[in-house]
């Protein structure tokens, strides 16, 4: 009996032993889950102080003080650097935070782009943020869409070649030929115009106010090119975005599948294969965002008579784009289109880009955005120009090539707005700057947020 008790006791101090190790293990993981949380809050609560802070700096932007650093040195630094006034020209400025948390944003120039930094961080051991940039345009002064051409190095016009609207050249303006006095020229270089333009009242009076003596700022004012010559930053982050899908894959996700053909070299947008017809091809849906990148030469050709825009769509094109003669891509009215494009742009002869009723429309941020924008990277190196407009070709859209020769020939006709290192205007060629470009946020009435990362 007594030997039953002693195995007894012996099994009672076993499961008493085990139920403590229990216990125990339950106690180290509820701490473990609990400093998880507390991490995990803490880790939100500083990124929302770095939001914080930089809302604070947006709102104050108008008296910005900006420090001169590059935006790789400010990436690389932690907290007590990013703090350390010591590292910078100007104080950091609080963001205005609370309980226990710390967060400040500086004002950064890095080589003429313009950011608004931030941090939060909290606690003895500082649990800190991630930095937050948001880079922001100076619009007081004008943005890459105020006037109808800008040659960053130089503007030529001769022919009957026309402008409606202002000119502006870091370089040199020569106008020859039956060419009419544009309303407004600013350059940095000389105006060479014909010289009895100088005895006719109609002519002399056009060209009294034109300014020879321009200070003209930089070319690439978006920074579509990095410092090493590869497509810049907003490239990037549109062949970043979340949301890209290919464009054959687009389409046959939305049942279009013949709608283009496709080989190593070039994407076609054909209009049809077969029996199939898709003469009018839809790319992007209505009330939605797409992003749909080509990393090859894009053309239009076969079948294809009208490329039909729905939605806000962004075309990133890895190559050239061509939008071949006599296609028709129209903009609806509710949509806008971005094509950027790191090779060659040509709009053929007869191919007309229209943007329907409105060429500014009100993106879902509530910024005013043209229609129509084709942002290239392409870099002049000889030859031919790096965009076209051939022809007969009408088209409503805002061209920004500031690495790139761009010349508008025949009868082509450009209404919107051209920046590019040289433009060339022949032949009876035509810019017509469209005044709703004055609408564009950013556009002489303060500042505009372009990312938020």
């Amino acid at each position: 009996m007594k030997k039953q008790q002693g195995a007894a006791l012996i099994v009672v101090l076993s499961m008493l032993t085990m139920s403590l190790m229990l216990g125990l293990s339950g106690m180290q993981s509820s701490l473990v889950e609990e400093r998880l949380a507390g991490n995990y809050k803490a880790a939100a609560e500083v990124q929302m102080g770095a939001e914080k802070a930089a809302s604070l700096g947006w709102s104050n932007v108008e008296s910005a003080v900006y420090e001169d650093v590059s935006v790789d040195d400010v990436n690389g630094m932690g907290w007590d650097s990013f703090i350390n006034d010591d590292e910078f020209s100007n104080s950091k400025v609080s963001g205005g935070c609370e309980s226990g948390v710390k967060c400040y944003y500086r004002y950064v120039n890095d080589g003429g782009r313009f950011y608004i930094a931030s941090m939060g961080a909290i606690g003895e051991n500082s649990t800190e943020s991630d930095l937050l940039l948001v880079e922001i345009i100076d619009g007081s002064g004008g943005t890459p869409f105020n006037e109808a051409v800008v040659g960053c190095e130089a503007v030529s016009m001769t022919g009957s070649g026309d402008v409606q609207g202002g000119v502006i050249s870091g370089g040199d303006v020569d106008l020859s030929g039956g060419v009419f006095p544009p309303a407004r020229i600013s350059a940095a270089g000389d105006i060479n115009y014909p010289s009895w333009w100088d005895g006719d009242s109609t002519y002399s009076e056009a060209i009294s106010g034109y300014d020879d003596n321009y200070d003209f700022g930089d070319c690439d004012e978006l920074g579509v090119l990095a410092d090493d010559g590869s497509p810049g930053e907003m490239f990037d982050d549109v062949w970043a975005d979340a949301s890209l899908i290919s464009a054959s894959e687009w389409f046959d996700k939305n049942g279009c599948s013949y709608c283009y053909s496709e080989n190593n070299n070039k994407f076609t947008f054909s209009g049809g294969r077969n029996n199939q017809d898709a003469s009018r091809t839809v790319i992007g849906s209505k009330g939605e965002s797409s992003v749909i990148g080509i990393n090859k030469d894009v053309s239009s050709g076969g079948r294809l008579e009208e490329l039909y825009v729905e939605g806000d769509v962004k075309l990133i094109v890895d190559g050239d784009f061509d939008l071949g003669d006599n296609t028709l891509l129209r903009v609806s009215d509710d949509a806008s289109l971005e094509i950027y494009v790191t090779g060659k742009t040509r709009l053929g002869g007869g191919a007309n880009l229209l943007a329907g009723q409105e060429f500014v429309r009100e993106s879902d941020g509530g910024e005013n955005r043209p229609a129509v924008v084709i942002y290239s990277s392409y870099t002049q190196s000889g030859g031919n120009p790096g965009v076209v407009l051939n022809g007969g070709n009408d088209s409503h859209a805002v061209v920004y090539a500031p690495y790139s020769h761009a010349r508008i020939t025949g009868s082509g006709a450009l209404y919107g707005s051209i920046r590019a290192k040289e433009v060339d205007l022949r032949g009876s060629g035509l810019v017509d700057y469209s005044d709703d470009l004055d609408l564009v946020s950013g556009s002489g009435d303060g500042f505009s947020i372009i990312n938020w990362r």
